[in-house]
């Protein structure tokens, strides 16, 4: 019998656990982020006419402040992917969660874009574009899942349920009799529906999709909220799981019946 009470105990024992890491994590990042904040032209030196020599020029990083969002995102991830287990479905989940440490990451840099303006300094100065972050950070978490999806194929051995082609259900043998009517075609019982979904022309249709939109790979996977090997696969085979295939047609603005048609 399970002990539901115990199990409640864990979870919210881990979700606790998650949470304390999560606000050293955000609190740590702040600060380091809030260092490279920089001055907005005409309020960083309000003396610069009387004393032209104290002007210094701005000191922009956009490599610097990339990384350090990619050191953010990456910790985030870090912090609760631990406690996920080695199950069915696991590769998905990383993804969602990737979708989500991005999110957070996006609405951390605009409060403190939002709160370095009322001090006259911004982050954006150094010249960073939003879709350049989503890119960067989708490339590192990515990297992530590939390397944890790799240790789960390393040391664990999956367990298959052997398939025999053409076994069939055997009939059920009933006596005869002069009152009954003899049944010689059964109707078949509706077949269960596949998880997979094969569609090459719905992969050229992403491919042509990528193209005009100028979307990377790796940003649109993070959009469907899956992996940038899985979607790499499905370009290239045009097979993919039915619920990913369904966050695909909806990144791009349709729906998988519509993706699905010729």
């Amino acid at each position: 019998m399970i002990d539901h009470t115990n199990r409640a105990c864990s979870e919210l024992q881990t979700k606790s656990a998650i949470e304390a890491n999560q606000n050293r994590i955000d609190l740590m990042f702040w600060q380091h982020l809030g260092a490279l904040l920089v001055p907005i032209p005409g309020y960083a030196w309000p003396l610069t006419a009387a004393h032209p020599a104290i002007r210094q020029p701005i000191l922009n990083s956009p490599a610097k402040l990339l990384q350090t969002l990619v050191d953010y995102a990456t910790a985030l991830f870090d912090n609760e992917v631990r406690f996920y287990p080695n199950e069915p479905g696991l590769e998905h989940r990383l993804a969602v969660l990737g979708t989500k440490v991005t999110k957070k990451v996006l609405k951390t840099l605009a409060e403190l874009e939002a709160t370095g303006r009322k001090r006259h300094l911004s982050l954006e100065r150094h010249g960073v574009p939003q879709r350049h972050v989503i890119e960067t950070i989708g490339n590192a978490i990515i990297t992530r899942i590939t390397r944890r999806m790799s240790q789960v194929e390393t040391t664990n051995t999956p367990h298959h349920q052997p398939e025999i082609a053409g076994q069939l259900p055997q009939p059920t043998v009933a006596t005869e009799s002069k009152n009954t009517p003899e049944v010689r075609d059964a109707a078949p019982k509706p077949s269960r529906l596949s998880s997979m979904i094969e569609c090459p022309s719905a992969a050229r249709k992403l491919e042509k999709f990528l193209s005009e939109k100028g979307i990377s790979p790796a940003e649109f996977a993070i959009r469907a909220q899956t992996t940038d090997r899985t979607l790499r696969s499905f370009r290239k085979t045009g097979r993919v799981r039915r619920d990913i295939f369904g966050n695909i047609a909806k990144v791009m603005g349709t729906n998988s019946a519509k993706l699905l048609i010729n």
